[in-house]
């Protein structure tokens, strides 16, 4: 899943792991992974239609979060970016 929220965070989700966007206001979309099943070798991409109304300037935080059966919790998440609209 890709989380888009509209601004960064640090809340914890629990078993010692954390959220680094805010989770109200922010919504989901899912997104395939390519490449081989190997750690590191996964790659995606995602587009996405930006209103004209956005205004210039605008900053959100995304983050994703992938299933990861070689993970201790069973998913994997990347760090959170804040992307800004210019």
């Amino acid at each position: 899943m890709f989380v888009v929220g509209p601004g960064p965070a640090n809340v914890p989700v629990g078993s010692g792991c954390r959220a680094l966007i805010q989770i109200a206001g922010s919504f989901l979309t899912p997104f395939p992974i390519s490449g081989p099943a190997a750690p590191g070798q996964g790659w995606s991409t995602l587009s996405v239609g930006i209103p004209p109304s956005m205004p210039l300037g605008t900053t959100v935080a995304v983050q994703a979060i992938i299933l990861d059966p070689g993970s201790v919790f069973g998913w994997s998440a990347t760090n959170a970016l804040g992307l800004t609209f210019q």
